[in-house]
């Protein structure tokens, strides 16, 4: 079986993993009920106190690069703002990075 990039087989793969992903985030959005305890989901995000104030967390692709001058690079990679959901019994917490 060839899986490399580029390769037939591994774009109908990664097409099926984010289907599957898309498929997952729309039956919570649409049942809203939490998949360990049966309680209600309320959406939210999480939140960075950084020291240039407060925004929402970001999930960054690839493996994280350092830099002497900010901490880390992110020059070239894609951030995606990350929503999650917590439930209001149990307090589980389900998070989702999907491209705005």
């Amino acid at each position: 079986m060839n899986l490399h990039e580029g390769s037939p087989l591994h774009g109908v793969l990664g097409g099926a993993v984010a289907l599957a992903r898309n498929m997952a985030h729309t039956l919570l959005m649409t049942q809203n009920d939490c998949p360990k305890c049966n309680g209600k989901m309320a959406e939210g995000f999480l939140l960075d106190l950084s020291a240039s104030g407060p925004t929402q967390i970001k999930w960054v692709d690839g493996a994280p690069t350092p830099s002497f001058w900010t901490g880390i690079n992110l020059k070239g990679h894609e951030l995606i703002p990350v929503s999650t959901h917590r439930c209001t019994r149990c307090g589980f917490l389900e998070s989702y990075a999907m491209p705005e």
